[in-house]
């Protein structure tokens, strides 16, 4: 790979990293996570064609990082996930209270 080419990628990535950090802090985490991803993907076809050890050893340094705050957004979606499942469980139920309510019980004494 001709190292214009190899720049321009560690550019794409830079600037879809810096998407996902701004996404990240605007709490748009599903957005963010893609981002991420496709950050993560294209440093890592970076390092794949970098010769220079010292700069292996920084991009593996920031793809663990990224990776890192990666698996931490896929967890609170996770955790946000469930919540929002719970919360249609317990809103369901409530439902069939309401609706149980509405008719009169059958006396069978």
């Amino acid at each position: 790979m001709s190292q214009s080419v190899l720049a321009g990628m560690e550019n794409s990535a830079v600037t879809v990293l810096k998407r996902a950090i701004e996404l990240d802090h605007e709490s748009r985490l599903q957005d963010a996570l893609v981002c991420y991803q496709e950050g993560i993907h294209l440093l890592m076809e970076v390092l794949k064609a970098t010769k220079d050890e010292a700069k292996k050893v920084h991009y593996r340094k920031k793809i663990a990082n990224y990776m890192d705050r990666a698996e931490k957004i896929k967890e609170q979606l996770n955790d946000l996930k469930e919540s929002v499942q719970l919360f249609e469980i317990l809103r369901d139920a409530y439902k069939r209270t309401l609706q149980c309510e509405n008719y009169p019980s059958a006396d069978f004494t």
